[in-house]
């Protein structure tokens, strides 16, 4: 069975980093707060998560807080822009 399309953007809030997984509609998945060091998923006891693998991707390409999104099954990254009737649409770089 393929894995369904899913998609991830960074934004900082108060707390630190959250990390948003969005489905291939854009509608939010799960959220949390992740560091470097730490992250608030399911995985984050591990000595690493996919969250923390995203995180110096975001950071060294300054795609955080963005409208930038990133497909960790592909490692593709895709640039969400709106049109002039405001839908959303997509270009892959």
């Amino acid at each position: 069975m393929k894995e369904p399309e899913a998609f991830y953007r960074m934004h900082t809030t108060d707390d630190g980093i959250r990390v948003t997984k969005l489905d291939a509609d854009l509608n939010p998945e799960s959220s949390y707060i992740t560091s470097l060091d730490i992250c608030e998923c399911p995985a984050g006891h591990r000595d690493t998560c996919r969250h923390r693998q995203m995180l110096p991707l975001f950071i060294s390409t300054n795609r955080i807080n963005s409208k930038w999104l990133y497909n960790f099954k592909t490692r593709k990254w895709f640039l969400l822009h709106e049109t002039l009737e405001e839908q959303p649409s997509w270009r892959r770089v």
